[in-house]
């Protein structure tokens, strides 16, 4: 059966549809992956896929950043007729790569204290995590700079779009904000991804969120409804 294979962050994963990942089992720390069947049933992207007709394979990270996922892009094995769908994340996101166990480490504003950093991207900094993690991420953050993460993502959707670009049957790109790649300050001239113009995972975070923040089930269907109807409307 032909296959749509989902990329993203939590948004994506389908992060507190299920009571799978509340002990971070859901990750093969050896390789950094999402384990198989650990992304819920009540994420959008099995939702869409059951509308298009092809088998889920959903391959989102919790707590991913954009380098990670186009890490995981790189790191599949594509058939001819696969379909993918990457919903890229916050540009605020970054991570370390290492041939050792836990293979990856996340850096994101949940690391370091605003305190620490002076960067107000921190405002979400959750205390009592993993101390090596946050004395990285606050070295990261106290130079960190919107322009060049914003360079950073660019680079990063640019190069999976020409990596999949002969690799797969069809692939559609847009964000959990629009905003991160509808506007592009500096890369006018080389980011030419076809994205879809939609905002509907940050909308369903306002107006269908569980507790933390994240799309609820009533959102995962609006966001994987809407989707449908842009990718029929590309298919025109």
């Amino acid at each position: 059966m032909n296959k749509l294979i989902a990329y993203g962050c939590s948004h994506t994963h389908g992060w507190g549809l299920s009571e799978k990942e509340r002990y971070w089992s859901w990750e093969d720390k050896e390789t950094g992956r999402a384990k198989p069947g650990y992304a819920s049933p009540y994420a959008f992207p099995s939702i869409l896929a059951e509308k298009l007709g092809l088998e889920c394979d959903n391959k989102a990270i919790p707590g991913g950043s954009c380098k990670e996922i186009m890490l995981n892009i790189l790191e599949t094995d594509f058939s001819s007729t696969d379909t993918v769908l990457v919903a890229w994340t916050m540009s605020t996101r970054h991570c370390l790569v290492r041939n050792e166990v836990p293979r990856i480490t996340r850096i994101g504003p949940w690391s370091a204290r605003q305190e620490d950093t002076g960067n107000l991207v921190n405002r979400w900094f959750s205390p009592g995590k993993n101390k090596e993690e946050q004395k990285i991420a606050t070295a990261y953050y106290k130079h960190w700079d919107k322009i060049d993460a914003k360079i950073d993502m660019h680079k990063n959707i640019q190069f999976a779009y020409l990596w999949l670009k002969d690799k797969v049957k069809q692939q559609y790109h847009f964000s959990v904000h629009a905003h991160e790649t509808n506007q592009h300050w500096s890369t006018e001239a080389w980011f030419n991804v076809p994205v879809l113009g939609t905002n509907i995972i940050a909308d369903q975070k306002e107006v269908n969120a569980l507790d933390d923040g994240h799309p609820n089930k009533q959102g995962h269907a609006n966001i994987a409804n809407r989707l449908y109807d842009l990718i029929k409307e590309r298919q025109q």
